[in-house]
């Protein structure tokens, strides 16, 4: 049984729960709190991962220039819960929890999936991240973390995957599900900043899987509680990709939600894969505008009022002018599509159509729009991004 609160007061690092007269806590009976607190925006970080750094640097001041802001190396403060009973108080209980570490975020770090279709046997995955500390590869590793029905197949590791990056050997590979567990070989230093890449093929999950996934990462559908039959959404996974640098087994540097090349935190997962037949552009000049030119095929209908999303990589900028007449784009079809289109000034790299009526199974059907060109590769930019186009649909 839930407790029954009255007023919260919040001031500073404290937070006081009172219950509503007349409520009980029951002798042997275990409850919980759930607090979002901000965390300090000076890393701790824990004892083997300063141990680390210092077999490169002993002095205070060369110690901080390995990471890319500053950190301590104190011990975590301590937590503390007190439990007062009665106006006046008439009996009272305190006790403390060992505090926890703050552990510095990679940078850009993003998975990058070539597709991901609902029991497909193999998919390849990318994942980019640029290092907040610099890392001594001696007893260090790298993880990447899945939900669980994510199988990585060690045997297709590629590292790195991505031109101008680079990436540990590595000295040992090893899988559970969800999880890939690099054990890096020893002797080499990659300083902060440095971009690094992998590649990788996993299984990929199952339809009643799929189902599970898409339940957990959509809270409307899981307070809809739909049955298996009746997932219509073509949803995305729960936000639980990461990843992580270890050193002693220890966590010293890790992003969690890893985001998408196109800067959201949803990784998709398709339940029909959407086919693409042709990506053109009039040009490759950093920096200079361009028309590109997409034809692409549904796998099934797509019915009316559902959402035919286009997403470019961060670094490209549609800029505003979109065709989808059959007669512009070489398609056999037009997507019919409701007028006039809008762009968010923030995400620029994305417009989303939403139809009037249902699209044609397997009918090709394009896209011709205009994009600025990045003023550099996508994978020379500061924090390192993949060169991936997409284009989804979602049901309404």
């Amino acid at each position: 049984e839930g407790l029954q609160l009255g007023e919260v007061l919040v001031s500073g690092q404290s937070a006081v729960l009172a219950l509503l007269a007349g409520s009980t806590v029951w002798h042997h009976v275990t409850y919980a709190v759930d607090v979002m607190v901000r965390t300090p925006d000076l890393a701790v970080l824990p004892t083997p991962c300063v141990d680390a750094l210092q077999g490169l640097a002993t002095n205070a001041e060369l110690l901080q220039g390995l990471s890319a802001a500053p950190f301590s190396s104190a011990n975590p403060n301590n937590w503390g819960l007190e439990v007062l009973v009665g106006l006046p108080v008439q009996a009272s209980k305190q006790v403390t929890f060992p505090g926890f570490y703050v552990l510095p975020a990679l940078q850009g770090a993003s998975v990058a999936p070539a597709a991901y279709n609902v029991g497909a046997r193999q998919t390849a995955v990318e994942v980019f991240f640029r290092l907040a500390i610099g890392v001594l590869t001696t007893d260090a590793s790298i993880h990447v973390a899945a939900p669980a029905a994510f199988e990585f197949l060690c045997q297709t590791l590629a590292a790195p995957s991505a031109p101008f990056t680079s990436f540990p050997d590595v000295l040992a590979c090893s899988t559970m599900p969800g999880l890939l567990i690099l054990d890096l070989a020893p002797g080499a230093f990659f300083a902060h900043g440095a971009a690094l890449s992998l590649g990788v093929r996993v299984h990929s999950p199952g339809e009643a899987e799929a189902a599970l996934l898409e339940l957990k990462g959509d809270a409307a559908a899981s307070r809809r509680a739909l049955p298996l039959g009746e997932l219509r959404a073509l949803a995305t996974t729960q936000r639980s990709w990461a990843v992580s640098v270890l050193a002693r087994s220890v966590l010293c540097q890790v992003q969690v939600g890893m985001q998408s090349p196109h800067g959201t935190e949803a990784f998709p997962l398709f339940r029909r894969p959407l086919l693409v037949d042709r990506l053109d552009t009039t040009g490759q000049q950093p920096g200079t505008g361009v028309y590109i030119n997409l034809l692409y095929r549904f796998s099934s209908r797509v019915p009316e009022d559902s959402t035919v999303t286009f997403c470019a990589p961060l670094s490209f900028l549609f800029s505003g002018h979109f065709d989808v007449e059959a007669a512009s784009t070489g398609a056999a079809l037009t997507l019919p599509i409701r007028l006039p289109v809008e762009l968010r000034a923030d995400r620029r790299h994305v417009v989303a159509f939403t139809l009037v009526e249902t699209t044609r199974r397997l009918a090709a059907y394009g896209l011709r729009a205009r994009v600025q060109n990045p003023p550099a590769s996508p994978g020379t930019r500061e924090d390192p991004a993949a060169n991936v186009w997409s284009v989804f649909a979602r049901l309404p």
